[in-house]
């Protein structure tokens, strides 16, 4: 299994934080990992973490 996490934050010119949370999974379909099934997420709240 493959996977990855990435979290961020952001600055706009509103002076408003955002931040940002990334997520991928692979999960192997063939015996041989040769075929996968990849998902991928994102999410975005702002600094009241409203979506």
């Amino acid at each position: 299994f493959a996977s990855s996490l990435g979290i961020g934050v952001r600055h706009d010119r509103k002076e408003k934080l955002m931040y940002d949370i990334q997520a991928k999974k692979a999960f192997p379909i063939s015996p041989s990992a040769s075929l996968t099934l990849d998902t991928k997420g994102k999410w975005t709240f702002d600094k009241d973490f409203i979506e």
